[in-house]
């Protein structure tokens, strides 16, 4: 199911697909703490992916995502984490292909 958001700001180049799959996402902070935060992807693309996670992940942080369930991976770019209820909208825009795990 495409749900492509038709408004004036989506800087989207493809279309993204709705999924629920199981994600982590892993950074490591300037002090050299690494950090995971798992959650469930709400949509993507070839180009990028949101996900919905109980913490946050700094904007402009380059960051390794793992598709769990899947057993891929691939890197990219958080562009917001925007909280949602109790939880936190992540944004992340994927940085070359992805790759079997």
């Amino acid at each position: 199911m495409d749900i492509q958001m038709e408004t004036p700001n989506n800087r989207r180049k493809l279309p993204r697909e709705a999924t629920d799959a199981k994600i982590k996402v892993e950074w490591s902070s300037a002090d050299g703490v690494r950090h995971t935060v798992a959650g469930n992807a709400r949509d993507g693309s070839a180009d990028g992916l949101s996900g919905v996670f109980p913490d946050p992940a700094p904007k402009g942080q380059l960051v390794l995502v793992r598709f769990t369930e899947l057993g891929i991976l691939g890197l990219g770019v958080v562009r917001h984490s925007t909280p949602v209820d109790h939880d936190y909208l992540v944004g992340i825009a994927l940085i070359g292909d992805l790759q079997s795990s």
